[in-house]
């Protein structure tokens, strides 16, 4: 009664951010802003383990364009879906973000629990 699947993962993961500086009494004032493309190749495994009512899930996706701009994250949640159009799961997922463009550095790692409903239609 329970499903296996593995399958390959491919998408952009696209940042776009802006930042102003400003000194008052002294006339500087400075905006820069990036924008962000990275390619990202993962890995998605799911796992039933009650017919089409629970299952695990994970996935892992990573890329980078060179040493300063990279981009990887990592998820595992547990759904379930008492009807075919709603998902309740919750889980765990980390994010980490190191972008280097146009004078702008940013270096972003997140690690935490969520919890999310879906509805399909």
């Amino acid at each position: 009664l329970a499903g296996f699947s593995l399958g390959g993962i491919a998408q952009v993961k696209y940042s776009t951010g802006s930042f102003k500086l400003n000194a008052t009494g002294t006339g500087f004032d400075r905006t820069e802003s990036f924008d962000s493309w990275i390619p990202m190749l993962g890995l998605g495994v799911h796992v039933g383990l009650l017919a089409d009512l629970l299952e695990l899930r994970a996935q892992a996706t990573g890329g980078a364009y060179d040493s300063e701009n990279y981009a990887y994250e990592a998820l595992a949640d547990l759904s379930l879906t008492p009807f075919p159009f709603l998902d309740i799961h919750a889980g765990y997922k980390l994010v980490q973000l190191k972008v280097d463009q146009n004078n702008y550095m940013m270096d972003v790692f997140y690690t935490g629990p969520y919890a999310g409903l879906t509805l399909g239609f």
